[in-house]
């Protein structure tokens, strides 16, 4: 298989709330057969796609218990560049963002390719990809000219408004990192194309004999009949598999247990996650539950703070406020904040002379997806 790269139509777009007008609705009656089904699927080995994805990782690797060992061993070589690293991922929701480089064709691009796409892209345009495609570009181009109305509200963090003034920088600093990081990740990549290219081909070979059933063996939230392709996310989303020009698969050592779906115009992307270990046949680490879900089960593990949670929910509020409607001290109510804090999932930010605590919402509505994601893990490595 060719180990040049393709990307799609506004590069795997992840789906957000904001991206519901991409959503093509399956037509009624509309049934696509597993032959011309199968006539659509093109399978993509990406590299670029690889090095944005493993940088989510070393984001976030307490929660890809099976690349924990991995991004142990970068941060150790690298701790500089680990640290830029998360520093553009706090920006860029964990990577996704750039994850959504968009591109208007499925053609070959190389991580040189890539780069040169972000240097080209106009600013307003990066922003919005690296605010995950969640504000229309109007919208950002209007905060960018200094208007703010709707900011406040907008959910954007204190250093991501820095980038509505400052996307020039930030632009620097982004491309600075994934030059540097692209030198590192090529080891890895030597490592795992072979993998890749083997998953890809036992794939393609199943979609010879079944397409349909192939498709479905991707994730245990993704569902393909003869008229739509269904993934189950935190929302549900329908994609008419008559309306689709291409359906892409996308090999990646590094994607599980996501669910990663990309979409443009007439194209969907679709994950098919590669072992980056094959050969590991006992229980290991890499089964064992992330440390971050761990963490916010153990911090939601308590009457009381969940009580809390419950209080804050509703909106920000001061030790005191809490105190009084709980019916505790001051100090019991900081306590148990900052386990919340420690967990993930709350927040303070300073007003006056008091500290006002806010929930990491997020968090809260991504907890039963990550419960699902570890569920859906073998509780063994499949042989």
């Amino acid at each position: 298989m060719d180990s040049n790269f393709s990307t799609i139509d506004r590069e795997r777009q992840m789906m957000t709330a904001a991206e519901e007008n991409l959503l093509l609705i399956n037509e009624p009656g509309h049934v696509v057969t597993g032959v011309s089904l199968r006539e659509k699927v093109q399978l993509v080995i990406s590299p670029f796609h690889e090095m944005l994805c493993s940088l989510h990782v070393l984001y976030r690797p307490e929660h890809h218990t099976a690349r924990r060992v991995w991004a142990e061993r970068l941060k150790q070589e690298a701790p500089l560049l680990w640290q830029r690293a998360r520093d553009i991922g706090a920006v860029t929701e964990e990577w996704i963002g750039i994850v959504n480089l968009p591109v208007r064709c499925c053609e070959p691009m190389s991580v040189q390719e890539g780069l040169r796409r972000l240097e080209l892209l106009p600013d307003a345009e990066l922003l919005e990809m690296t605010f995950n495609y969640r504000y229309p570009l109007e919208q950002v181009l209007r905060w960018m000219s200094g208007e703010d109305r709707e900011l406040a509200e907008s959910g954007l963090g204190e250093r991501q408004r820095v980038l509505l003034t400052s996307p020039s920088c930030y632009r620097k600093e982004l491309l600075a990192v994934l030059k540097e990081y692209a030198d590192y990740f090529k080891q890895e990549w030597r490592l795992v194309l072979p993998l890749i290219q083997a998953e890809a081909e036992r794939f393609q070979a199943a979609c010879e004999r079944n397409v349909i059933k192939a498709l479905n063996s991707l994730h245990p939230r993704l569902a393909v009949t003869g008229g739509e392709i269904v993934a189950y996310k935190t929302q549900t989303y329908r994609y008419a598999a008559g309306a689709l020009g291409k359906v892409l698969i996308i090999p990646s050592s590094f994607i599980a247990p996501h669910l990663l779906i990309g979409c443009g115009k007439d194209v969907v992307s679709l994950p098919l996650a590669v072992d980056s270990d094959p050969t590991a046949g006992s229980l290991t680490d890499e089964w064992s539950p992330p440390v971050d879900l761990l963490g916010v089960l153990k911090g939601l593990a308590d009457g009381t703070r969940l009580r809390l949670v419950k209080l804050i929910w509703r909106g920000p509020q001061c030790t005191r406020q809490l105190a009084q409607l709980l019916r505790i001290s001051e100090a019991a109510v900081s306590k148990h904040l900052k386990i919340l804090q420690q967990a993930g999932l709350v927040y303070s930010e300073r007003k006056g002379n008091y500290q006002y605590y806010s929930l990491q919402r997020s968090e809260i509505d991504r907890l039963s997806l990550d419960m699902l994601q570890f569920l859906e893990q073998p509780a063994v490595p499949e042989k």
